[in-house]
């Protein structure tokens, strides 16, 4: 007789269809996702092992860091290795190295059609295991402190708590936060939890599970029917539900963890390798005031206290409720995943408060794809400037970092506010269109920034000098250096200018040598430029430095034989701060 093939159920969905059921609702999921481990969200969500999630996450347009993968498939290799190792060395323990394998087969078949089969060891191990676990939905656990097991356990717990840690650094872009900490501790106990309580019920040996005696023989069932039940048949018994303990992390476990990784800290040190801290690894730029960095989940409840303002969410035409703010914040991580840019918190240096956010964003101006900068602010910061700082750290990672040519800004034309940071940016109009929102067409004027280094250069200069208030000027006559202090500094049709009177020997200097150096300090900072002075002796450089300094004009006038006017030219400017990196600049 042809033996019978095997079909399958037609209402069971293969394995195909139910990985695109799986990915249908990933799709869903993923942009709602706030935490940074994906990888473990996923397969907790979706109940998959590592490869399937890593094959899932690459499917969906997830990018991975290079290495990454390889070093998680690794790891988790490594991981399930031990977990057989383990569980081998468990039954060898629990039940003997010369255990009968013999393999018991049940009735019934597998989809296949195929028989399958169990070991003695397997089937006492997995039965107690489960009916365990059942008896644990009924009971109240006893707690146990890490610090109450004795001195092997904890030997034990270290040990696996060292690979836990280990397997956390494989991957990690920053230093273990609090939650990090207590979700592997979490781990770590119910192992510890596991293995604590199976040594304790577990059977001696397979005749404690089944009721099976080598010296039992047929005499023993005469009598008996296969169905006649005396009552005392494992259907009808009732066992005895024993407590449980359950491990509780306590400080002793804590800084056991720290210490663990205080040790992993100083090896990668010594590699030449530094870990950041959670939010350090967040910081995008950083300002005199201001810290820029991205947004991570925890930043809801302050976002949504700025942008539920009707008057802060202005161009909006109304405030946000929680939901648009939540959608917004995962629209920025997706940004941050895609582009490797979008919205970024804004927050003050020294108390560490959100006060508004700033950043950059790919979108469609009059038909053509661009990247604009944006800014919103809270309207408790406004007045103070932060808007115009943060704005040019964006224009700086937009042209210094990213590489971009030309950098936009879509502007309501009443919203004067922008259009004032705008300016000051050096963005010019350059038309305007009509941008729908919710099905109201609005009006945007067009904004666009070009990428001129030169001009940055001297705008950085510029800030600087005048946040000094003074600055000092250096000559040379013969073979004597003079310094003295000067104030005035402008920039004026694309050149920086200073100003001076021809009467004076400085000027005299300059003339025989127009190879000098400028040097000022902030309090924190300081600035030297290298520069030669070229002077300049149109009407309009002369008018524009003392519009620009009104009460120079009680010494000078424009043409009164005395004012003279330089430009700095061939101009090397180094930034320097204590302790911190050496920034220089040309134009």
């Amino acid at each position: 007789m042809a033996k019978k093939k095997h079909r399958k159920h037609p209402n069971r969905p293969s394995k195909t269809l139910k990985r695109e059921a799986r990915l249908a609702k990933a799709r869903q999921w993923l942009p709602t996702y706030e935490g940074t481990k994906i990888v473990r969200a996923y397969r907790k969500r979706f109940c998959v092992d590592v490869t399937n999630a890593v094959r899932d996450l690459q499917e969906l347009g997830y990018e991975f860091k290079p290495g990454y993968v390889d070093n998680l498939l690794k790891s988790e290799e490594i991981r399930l290795e031990q977990q057989r190792a383990k569980k081998e060395e468990r039954r060898e323990s629990e039940y003997g190295p010369d255990q009968d394998d013999t393999f018991f087969y049940i009735a019934g078949y597998t989809s296949g059609g195929a028989p399958y089969g169990v070991t003695w060891d397997e089937m006492a191990y997995n039965t107690a295991h489960d009916r365990r676990r059942q008896e644990r939905k009924q009971v109240k656990p006893t707690p146990v402190l890490f610090s109450e097991l004795d001195e092997k356990q904890k030997k034990e717990a270290l040990a696996r708590l060292e690979e836990l840690i280990d397997d956390y650094f494989l991957g990690a872009d920053y230093l273990p936060t609090d939650e990090d900490r207590d979700e592997m501790l979490d781990e770590l106990c119910d192992e510890l939890t596991e293995s604590l309580d199976e040594w304790e019920i577990e059977p001696g040996d397979t005749a404690e599970l089944y009721g099976w005696n080598d010296e039992w023989d047929e005499d023993d069932f005469k009598g008996e029917d296969e169905d006649s039940g005396d009552g005392n048949d494992d259907e009808s018994r009732q066992p005895e539900i024993k407590p449980f303990k359950q491990i509780i992390p306590d400080d002793e476990l804590k800084s056991a963890f720290n210490s663990i990784v205080s040790s992993f800290v100083e090896e990668l040190k010594s590699d030449g390798i530094e870990i950041p801290t959670f939010m350090d690894s967040l910081l995008v730029a950083e300002t005199e005031r201001l810290k820029i960095r991205q947004f991570y989940e925890k930043d809801l409840g302050p976002l949504l206290a700025i942008m539920k303002k009707p008057e802060v969410m202005y161009a909006w035409e109304a405030g946000f409720h929680k939901g648009e703010t939540r959608k917004w914040l995962n629209r920025q991580f997706t940004r941050y995943h895609k582009d490797g840019f979008g919205y970024f918190a804004v927050t003050l240096k020294d108390s560490g408060k959100l006060i508004g956010q700033a950043g950059l964003m790919k979108s469609e101006v009059d038909g053509k794809n661009v990247v604009e900068i944006g800014y919103i602010f809270d309207n408790t910061a406004w007045g103070h400037g932060y808007a115009i700082e943060a704005a040019r750290a964006c224009v700086d990672l937009a042209f210094d970092r990213i590489g971009l040519d030309k950098l936009y800004a879509t502007i309501r034309p009443e919203n004067a506010a922008s259009v004032k940071v705008a300016e000051k940016l050096g963005m010019r109009k350059t038309g305007q269109y009509v941008k729908a929102y919710q099905g109201k067409e609005m009006p945007h004027d067009i904004y666009i920034l070009e990428n001129m280094k030169e001009e940055r250069a001297m705008q950085e200069v510029l800030d600087f000098l005048k946040k000094s208030n003074t600055y000092y000027l250096a000559t040379v006559e013969d073979d004597q250096p003079r310094v003295r202090p000067f104030g005035a500094i402008h920039l004026f049709d694309g050149r920086l200018y200073i100003q001076t009177g021809k009467k004076k020997d400085v000027a005299k200097q300059i003339t025989v040598n127009p190879k000098v150096e400028i040097c000022a300090y902030d309090g924190k900072d300081w600035l030297r430029v290298a520069c030669t002075l070229v002077e300049d002796n149109r009407t309009e450089a002369q008018e524009s430095l003392l519009d620009a300094y009104p009460f120079l004009r009680g010494m000078y006038t424009v043409n009164d034989g005395n004012i003279v006017v330089y430009y700095l030219k061939d101009a090397s400017a180094t930034f320097n701060t204590f302790g911190g990196e050496q920034k220089m600049v040309t134009f």
